[in-house]
């Protein structure tokens, strides 16, 4: 399958050490601010998850643990993905600025 490359190691590792650093709920939080929906779902699919998980039977803590594990991948998972089009973004925003810059001339009576 092909990529599209819009997400690399380092657009995860900085996703990743954002997450650990704000925090679950420092990114959840913003999420629900600009992708409510988006945020919705997740945390009604993660909700949903931590109770099939303690109805594992499981200990408590170890229970806790891999539902922390199950966030810290999906935010980073978006985080990483919104970082990959904010940076293609940009991009062509300059892409397209530097095109319709006129050309630099010495002659200002040159089109």
């Amino acid at each position: 399958m092909a990529s599209d490359h819009l997400v690399g190691a380092k657009l995860i590792l900085r996703a990743q050490l954002e997450v650990e650093r704000r925090g679950v709920e420092g990114i959840l939080s913003e999420l629900e601010q600009v992708e409510p929906d988006l945020a919705e779902f997740a945390i009604e699919r993660m909700c949903d998850l931590h109770r099939r998980l303690l109805n594992l039977r499981s200990r408590p803590k170890a229970t806790q643990r891999i539902h922390r594990q199950m966030q810290a991948l999906v935010l980073t998972s978006i985080l990483a993905l919104r970082k990959g089009h904010y940076e293609l973004w940009q991009n062509q925003e300059g892409e397209e600025g530097s095109a319709e810059d006129p050309p630099a001339s010495s002659d200002p009576s040159a089109p």
